[in-house]
């Protein structure tokens, strides 16, 4: 019993996850096939395949109802094993295939580095959380240095996290920062790489910016404050039921549609925001939690010179009652 082909580290459980069989040998036989979470040593699932000579199992469709697609919530800076990750191996016979991971999208599992699109410096607004997804073999450190208004800084905070070969999210929220830190610097670390030193002001907004998360196509997690939202219409249907008395109205699946529009950007910003189309989930982000939101439509329309400057985006999200977002 051989394993002739099973798909490389860092393949999507969103795609097929193909594992193809040989039993070696010129009868046909009944083959037990077992697919086990190496980190919890859980068994996902088994299946048995009578009188085969050659096979190929899918495990995708296992895979799918043990990971959650849902960002990492958190009250203070933190580093976490992806929820959208999982290392398995699947035994068929008693013989073991080798150990991968598998994420939320595809990405180069052979070296270690930020999936996340992070620029040098970046401008964040009071009560938003720094998402960041970060992959590395064996550990990713992070040191978080506040910087106050007049310059004087406090005691760092320091992360570190054993990935044990599996993508982790770092979560940083501004709130739980000292209080009155205009700026702070982030040092991450992955493995034995060249550290990445981001800078982060700390904006003051009257109006707070509705803030988006999503994934890229390398199942970075990404985020973008919409300072413009816009209430497009209210959805709410309802059943009719008649009583003795009078009409009841129930309302079912109330929806209120918003549009939500960037301001003037860069062309590779934009491109980055675009990237929300291709996510395979998406949510609003108020304060601490995460919320879906659904898109109404996944078009762009272009100007004259194919140029994109600002990005409209129509959502809805349930309501119930009062103004959601």
């Amino acid at each position: 019993m051989i394993f002739s082909s099973i798909p490389k580290n860092g393949s999507s459980w969103r795609n097929s996850l193909l594992y193809e069989l040989d039993v070696e040998g010129d009868d046909p036989q009944n083959v037990e096939v077992s697919i086990i979470n190496t980190q919890s040593n859980e068994v996902l699932a088994t299946q048995n395949l009578y009188g085969v000579s050659q096979c190929s199992i899918d495990i995708a469709p296992y895979i799918v109802e043990h990971v959650s697609l849902a960002p990492v919530v958190a009250s203070s800076p933190s580093l976490h094993l992806s929820p959208s990750a999982i290392a398995v191996k699947v035994v068929a016979n008693g013989v073991s295939s080798d150990v991968r991971v598998f994420f939320r999208e595809s990405f180069d599992g052979a070296g270690s580095q930020i999936l996340t699109c992070c620029r040098d410096r970046q401008e964040v607004f009071v009560g938003d959380v720094v998402r960041m997804t970060i992959y590395a073999l064996s550990n990713v450190r992070v040191q978080i240095q506040p910087i106050l208004s007049n310059n004087s800084v406090v005691s760092p905070i320091r992360l570190s996290i054993a990935t044990r070969g599996m993508p982790v999210e770092l979560v940083v929220p501004t709130s739980s920062l000292s209080r009155g830190a205009s700026s702070f610097t982030m040092i991450v670390q992955c493995d034995k790489a060249e550290n990445r030193e981001l800078r982060y002001v700390v904006a003051s907004e009257t109006l707070a910016p509705k803030r988006v998360v999503w994934y890229n196509v390398q199942g970075g997690v990404e985020t973008y404050a919409f300072k413009h939202a816009i209430r497009q219409c209210l959805d709410v249907q309802s059943r009719s039921f008649d009583s003795e008395k009078f009409v009841i109205h129930r309302a079912a699946a109330p929806m209120l549609m918003y549009r939500l529009c960037t301001g003037c950007e860069t062309r590779a910003e934009i491109e980055r925001i675009m990237e929300i189309f291709l996510s395979p989930a998406i949510y609003r982000c108020d304060g601490e939690g995460c919320y879906p939101l659904l898109l109404r439509n996944r078009e762009v329309s272009f100007d004259a010179k194919g140029n994109l400057h600002t990005l409209s985006l129509d959502v809805e999200q349930p309501w119930k009652g009062g103004e959601q977002w």
